[in-house]
């Protein structure tokens, strides 16, 4: 069971007293409840932090994350029952905070919440205390509804390891709580009885997910059996099949293989199949098949009809790369990519389908004008300029399947041997760790590819927790990001990269192109660093 901390933390000298009364999860850091508190009281990272216990300890942090900050340090050990310390903020102006921590609870929420307030927001460089009495008139009220909303957001799963040497023993303890799950979960006999355990409500929304219609005289006991058949039906469960995506389809599989398994519950939510073709339990994360999903599974699942499947997935990979690469293409260039390096044909009726997914799932995708884009190109000016550049160069093919498929498969140019130093370079001198050199990466191929200014991909890297406090540092990453763009594979290039386009001078930009920013900001990816400072993903 987890816990929550309930602290009252008071503006120190402030009459009427300033204060909030707030839970916050255990097993966060300090830097996390820096975050917590400067939400509460309305401050904006502007100046350095201290939380104080006294002669027991101090933990200090920067505005941005760096090397000497100490406040990645876990608060357990330091909240009891009864406890003060202080927090400071900014220490021109010198906002002491008190914290209490006035009791301990078990609590599942792995988000803060206030309870109770009073006193406004404060005012930022406002001279201390003094100062921002002579202005309380400008400061904004403070609203415990509104800041809840925003606090939902501030979520802190509960990490699994601390390290790498402790991730075999996290393996073998979920491989443990599995087979402990699995014995305490008898197996589910049919999908009515999973559809039976929902509110009606629930049923008629699976209904509604499916486009099914002529339910709504059905009793709940009726409407169970009804979904049931209807999603069993074998067209129709072929169709769900083929509409699912690769991870989907895995993590079905492997809850058939297995009797159950262990499901991160965001898998589920945003699977139709897993959804309504599954029981889960989401108090403990344990998916499981029903029997009669399992037994019409391996029916309809015959050798032709997986090899119907993995050509689909084929071709969803060539679509990815084909995007990545050019950013706009056709339907024949897709089939032409396709029987280039798989020396067989697939109909545009299959394509067709599986271009009308991608789009359906995603909207990295927009199939518009007879072309296949990135989103982020669906302005005339953006895909037709696009277009007309291509045309200055032949289309580049990577030599072997195997890395045409890593474009398509990776979310973004894959970590090639020519792409590692970028990636070392985060980690040997910029002392990141591989999270956030992973999402820091991903974001700085996005933003050079998207021919963003050096500037903003620098104020990116020095959010993210880059040390580029001196020229010689900052002169580094620009010399990092001179050698990556070199090679980064562009639309405007038609796939290749500026090496190839001229090889004699790398660093000229290639005659009659011109280079210009696209409007759209980079792509957002799941552990794309929050560009606030905080070091936290969005």
């Amino acid at each position: 069971m987890s816990k929550g901390y309930q602290l009252k933390i008071t503006i120190k000298g402030s009459k009427p007293p300033i204060w909030r009364r707030v839970i916050v999860p255990d097993k966060i850091t300090f830097r996390d409840l820096d975050d917590i508190i400067e939400a509460l009281f309305g401050w904006t990272h502007e100046h350095l932090y201290e939380f104080s216990f006294g002669q027991a300890g101090s933990f200090s942090g920067r505005p941005y994350q760096d090397s000497e900050d100490t406040v990645d340090e876990y608060i357990d050990e330091w909240m009891e029952e009864n406890r003060i310390f202080t927090y400071i903020y900014d220490f021109g102006d010198d906002w002491i905070h008190t914290i209490k921590v006035e009791k301990i609870i078990d609590r599942e929420e792995r988000y803060p919440e206030v309870l109770k307030s009073k006193g406004p927001y404060m005012i930022e460089d406002c001279g201390g205390l003094w100062g921002f009495y002579e202005h309380i008139d400008e400061a904004e009220p403070f609203d415990l509804d509104e800041a809840n909303n925003i606090l939902a957001d501030f979520h802190y799963p509960v990490e699994l390891y601390d390290s790498e040497d402790d991730i075999d023993n996290s393996m073998g303890d979920l491989k443990k709580l599995e087979e402990n799950l699995r014995s305490c979960h008898s197996q589910i006999d049919s999908l009515r009885d999973v559809f039976m355990q929902y509110p009606k409500n629930d049923l008629i929304q699976i209904a509604h997910l499916h486009n099914f219609r002529r339910y709504s005289k059905l009793n709940k006991s009726e409407l169970a059996e009804w979904l049931k058949n209807h999603l069993l039906e074998t067209v129709y469960m072929k169709g769900q099949i083929l509409k699912c995506t690769e991870i989907e389809l895995n993590l079905f599989e492997k809850a058939i293989a297995q009797n159950g398994i262990l499901v991160p519950i965001q898998f589920v939510e945003n699977s139709l199949l897993l959804c309504t073709y599954a029981g889960y339990n989401d108090t403990c994360h344990f998916l499981q098949i029903p029997r009669d999903v399992q037994e019409k599974y391996q029916k309809i699942c015959t050798p032709e009809f997986r090899q119907e499947i993995e050509r689909q997935f084929l071709l969803t990979s060539y679509c990815h790369a084909a995007v990545y690469l050019y950013g706009v293409v056709t339907k024949k260039d897709i089939l032409d990519i396709y029987h280039k390096y798989e020396k067989k044909e697939v109909s545009e009726k299959v394509l067709d389908k599986v271009l009308s997914q991608l789009c359906e799932k995603s909207e990295d995708y927009i199939l518009a004008n007879g072309y296949f884009m990135d989103e982020r190109l669906y302005d005339d000016t953006e895909y037709r300029y696009i277009l007309e550049e291509q045309r200055q160069y032949p289309r580049y093919f990577p030599d072997s399947r195997e890395e045409m498929l890593a474009y398509g498969n990776s979310a973004g140019q894959y970590l090639s041997n020519e792409l590692y130093f970028f990636a070392e370079y985060l980690e040997k001198n910029q002392n990141l760790d591989p999270a956030k050199i992973t999402s820091l990466y991903l974001y700085v191929i996005d933003s050079l590819r998207m021919n963003r200014e050096y500037k903003e991909i620098s104020l990116l890297c020095l959010n993210s927790g880059c040390k580029l406090n001196t020229q010689k540092k900052i002169r580094e990453l620009m010399s990092n990001l001179d050698r990556l763009d070199l090679v980064l594979r562009k639309w405007e290039f038609n796939g290749h990269n500026k090496k190839e386009i001229s090889p004699e001078e790398p660093n000229a930009e290639p005659e009659n192109t011109k280079i210009l920013p696209f409007k759209k900001a980079a792509k957002i990816y799941p552990n794309d660093l929050c560009p606030c400072g905080s070091g936290k993903n969005l």
